[in-house]
């Protein structure tokens, strides 16, 4: 567990070498815990035009974190959000 990172996270990581690896970030008190499901991608902007395509709702649109990563966090049509990541590019 490491949570030198810019978004200040506690990262879990396998050292797989690939996939996303898993984070713990507290909630407000007064919020209830939850778990949101991560999807590593090759392009997140193309994947979000398809799922949007398929029903699902933007929550955050496309966007480059510190780290070079490329994200967006979607709902799906029941509701459940989820989040496309990618990895930088070289």
């Amino acid at each position: 567990m490491n949570a030198d990172n810019p978004l200040r996270y506690r990262e879990l990581a396998t050292n797989a070498g690939r996939g996303i690896d898993g984070g713990i970030w507290p909630t407000p008190a007064e919020a209830q815990g939850f778990v949101q499901l991560h999807f590593e991608v090759e392009d997140v902007a193309q994947k979000v035009s398809e799922a949007t395509q398929l029903g699902a709702g933007v929550l955050v649109p496309p966007q480059t974190l510190p780290n070079g990563e490329r994200m967006a966090v979607l709902r799906d049509p029941d509701g459940i959000p989820f989040v496309l990541r990618s990895r930088p590019r070289a």
